[in-house]
């Protein structure tokens, strides 16, 4: 029987018959934030590899509609995602790669979600024909929301420190 008061759950208890030490997080933090900056980097690494990265452009269709009037080209090579696409790459990047700010745990939530409307009405606005697809506000709505979803995501991960035995304490 287990003591009252104790927050146990299934996962950690089975992580632990299966030899995963709960101290053992910031490596697996610091490996995760290693690979979303990577994947994040990624399209932009590729770009510059110039005519020999467009050979990716079939995996990366499965992510992006990579229509060319909305694609920004370098040196007459196109980025394997448009321009929005390649704002959300970046910002995953830059928000697994940078320190969140303090009060992001607080307002990640909402700053996600005007993030969100923020793209959507750039999105709306243009696919109704009210404007040219303008690449620097691509851009910039799609690397305010990946920053914010990325920052966030290990802004919490931080916030959660691993105890033993199961339970879990909120990090002050």
């Amino acid at each position: 029987m287990r003591p009252k008061g104790k927050n146990y759950s299934f996962h950690l208890d089975w992580t632990e018959r299966m030899g995963w030490n709960p101290r053992h997080t910031p490596s697996v933090s610091a490996l995760l934030r290693c690979l979303i900056t990577a994947a994040g980097l990624l399209p932009w690494a590729l770009l510059l590899a110039g005519q020999a990265s467009l050979c990716f452009k079939p995996a990366f269709h499965m992510f992006c509609h990579q229509l060319p009037e909305r694609t920004l080209s370098i040196h007459g090579v196109p980025m394997l995602v448009c321009s929005r696409c390649a704002g959300i790459y970046l910002g995953v990047a830059l928000g697994a790669l940078l320190p969140s700010p303090r009060w992001l745990p607080r307002l990640g939530c909402r700053l996600m979600l005007l993030a969100g409307a923020a793209m959507t009405v750039d999105v709306i606005t243009q696919d109704l024909g009210l404007h040219a697809p303008i690449h620097a506000v691509r851009l910039l709505t799609g690397l305010a929301l990946g920053w914010t979803a990325s920052a966030f995501l290990f802004a919490v991960l931080k916030k959660e420190k691993p105890v033993g035995h199961g339970e879990t304490i909120a990090a002050s």
